[in-house]
């Protein structure tokens, strides 16, 4: 409950281009993160409850689908850590 979410960008993991989901917490704006590792763009993110986990979801159109046997995005869950 105490980190946001405010975005992404393009990073690098490992030499590979990729996106990274930016956290800061957000009592005291202090970065926390990032997340790495999602070769889509991040298009939504939700909090569990408990503010223990984060999913994120990545895709082209801004959706998770799968056409014809082809999946066009994907969900991602981040356990966090105080």
């Amino acid at each position: 409950k105490t980190l946001a979410a405010a975005g992404f960008r393009k990073g690098k993991e490992g030499g590979k281009h990729g996106f990274e989901v930016l956290l800061w917490d957000a009592k005291t704006g202090d970065p926390k993160g990032p997340l790495t590792g999602l070769p889509l763009a991040p298009f939504a993110l939700a909090f569990s409850p408990d503010g223990k986990t984060l999913a994120v979801a990545a895709g082209s159109g801004g959706e998770v689908t799968e056409n014809d046997g082809k999946t066009t995005g994907e969900l991602r869950l981040y356990r966090l850590t105080p």
